[in-house]
């Protein structure tokens, strides 16, 4: 149970206990105890009101839409809850307070760019804070890549849940709470064997796979050397067309889509594979991609031609 202090401490251990049964997403924990933050800050009675509410629900400076409508929906969610308790008297946030999300459309790399992106990631330097990033980094990218990893999911993998004999890694405590086997392609199990044996050498007992220091792993923050290796190798974003790290995890999709598509497979029955590989909580997320390969399939036949060998095909141990 958390602990809240705020004046409505004991209704938010009811919430999330109510949350709880429908899902685990941790991003409640999150925006709860920013919630009771607020209102503890401002020594608010057990009581919402539109009065209480209106500095929530006010974009903050430099927050993104979608974060302030993260906010909102929380405590919208929080009023219709205490309704349902009894307490008619609690105010709900009505819906479409603030702009719709924009629209993301991913970046599809080219072989070019992808061929240059991690040409660039071997020409990193050891810093004084990571001195090893020269090694982790362009391995890190790689598995993100060659196996559809949220950035999140690969930063935080541990050596003991990597079997580079048997050739798969455990993915475990995301975001989902969907643990995860995934085998990995033979290219990317050797290139992993070599990282490991130097790593081994150099950072005896470490306790994650791509480690900053012997018990430290890459902060989130860490997106930002993407977007670095990115402007060395000549890649810019642009506001069409925004590049982010998330981008190697939907080529990922996209690519065994592609696959099955030129392979004429069945996509029907492979598709919960790749869902079950990739940790989708439901299959919309991975229709997601279904709904652009219209879009975006004539340029699929140039895009990962020379790298797609990395990718693993998704089988039925997933």
């Amino acid at each position: 149970m958390m602990k809240f202090k705020s004046s409505f401490a004991s209704r938010l251990d009811d919430f999330i206990s109510y949350l709880e049964a429908f899902s685990k997403n941790r991003q409640k924990y999150y925006y709860s105890r920013l919630f009771d933050d607020y209102w503890s800050n401002n020594d608010y009675p057990p009581d919402l009101t539109k009065y209480h509410l209106k500095a929530w629900v006010r974009q903050e400076e430099g927050e993104s839409i979608a974060r302030q409508n993260r906010r909102i929906s929380l405590a919208r969610q929080f009023g219709l809850f205490l309704q349902s308790e009894g307490l008619l008297n609690q105010y709900i946030l009505p819906q479409r307070l603030c702009a719709k999300v924009p629209y993301y459309s991913p970046h599809f790399f080219t072989d070019d760019e992808l061929i240059r992106f991690f040409a660039e990631c071997k020409k990193l330097n050891p810093i004084l804070h990571a001195p090893h990033q020269h090694l982790v980094i362009p391995q890190l990218f790689s598995t993100i890549y060659c196996c559809g990893l949220r950035p999140g999911e690969a930063r935080m993998i541990l050596v003991e849940n990597v079997n580079l004999v048997e050739g798969w890694i455990d993915i475990k405590g995301t975001k989902t709470y969907r643990d995860r086997r995934l085998p990995i392609s033979k290219i990317l199990q050797e290139e992993l064997l070599n990282y490991d044996a130097v790593m081994k050498k150099r950072l005896k007992g470490r306790k994650f796979f791509f480690p900053v220091k012997l018990t430290t792993c890459y902060p989130k923050e860490f997106s930002k050397i993407f977007k670095s290796i990115l402007n060395d190798a000549g890649i810019f974003s642009t506001k069409e067309d925004r590049i982010r790290l998330y981008d190697l995890r939907h080529h990922f999709a996209f690519s065994n889509f592609n696959r099955w598509t030129t392979e004429k497979k069945d996509i029907d029955a492979l598709f919960p594979f790749l869902q079950r590989y990739m940790g989708h909580a439901s299959t919309l997320s991975t229709e997601y991609y279904i709904h652009l390969v219209p879009e975006f399939f004539p340029s699929f036949s140039t895009i990962t031609r020379s790298l797609e060998s990395n990718l693993p095909e998704v089988k039925h141990e997933n």
